[in-house]
């Protein structure tokens, strides 16, 4: 699921459909995967 949005091809479409810098995407897609990864161990639970 990850690799989708790191995949570069695919970023390259979020960009350019985007108001928002590749640089901005780049921080947030990966403010986003560290948080699913924060949050791993509670879907393990579940």
């Amino acid at each position: 699921m990850f690799n989708e949005y790191l995949d570069v091809g695919y970023r390259s479409v979020i960009v350019s459909k985007s108001r928002y810098s590749e640089k901005e995407i780049e921080e947030v897609l990966k403010g986003f995967v560290s948080v699913c990864k924060w949050n791993k161990p509670q879907f393990l639970w579940r």
